[in-house]
């Protein structure tokens, strides 16, 4: 990649932007298939990005959904049923879709019994996997970053942002490296 391409996460395009985030423990793509969400710690901060992609069993996954809005903090214990959650932030959506969406969130996480139900949580509501909004790459996207003793290490520890233009076109995550930050 040569210097002209190289950005840093602040210089991507918000509608560029994907936050990719760490699925390691696979909580985090359970549940983008369980609930269309990426649901983290109440406090978890991240950059206003327009996509999410998670990193896992060292490749980035190819599903690439939309972020349609999010709760920025939520305690659930607080939560009184039937009302919409104060503060819901559209993105690609409308309040009414996401009005709809918090409230089968909340159902879906009460069925399989979720603990976070006792947390505060952020939520980031997505596009499913079989909405047209939800973009899928080729291919995954192998990682190749080496440690300084030349081990291969995570290429997310917790969380990073890319651009989607350069997802959609790299072969390894070493495409990636000089361009993002953690």
């Amino acid at each position: 990649m040569n210097d002209s391409n190289k950005k840093s996460a602040r210089e991507i395009s918000l509608i560029d932007k994907v936050l990719l985030v760490a699925a390691s423990r696979v909580i985090a793509l359970r549940d983008y298939k369980n609930y269309s969400a990426h649901l983290s710690a109440g406090d978890r901060y991240s950059q206003p990005s327009s996509y999410v992609s998670f990193y896992h069993s060292g490749v980035i996954d190819r599903r690439v959904p939309k972020i349609l809005g999010y709760v920025k903090r939520i305690d659930l214990r607080e939560y009184k049923k039937g009302e919409p959650p104060p503060y819901i932030i559209m993105v690609g959506a409308g309040i009414e879709e996401l009005n709809k969406r918090f409230f089968n969130l909340i159902e879906k996480m009460k069925a399989n019994d979720d603990p976070r139900l006792e947390d505060s949580i952020k939520i980031i509501f997505l596009s499913s996997e079989e909405d047209e909004r939800t973009v899928l790459l080729d291919r995954e996207i192998p990682n190749d970053k080496l440690s300084k003793s030349g081990k291969t290490t995570r290429f997310v520890q917790s969380q990073r942002y890319v651009s989607l233009a350069q997802l959609k076109t790299a072969q390894s995550t070493s495409e990636l490296e000089s361009s993002t930050k953690q």
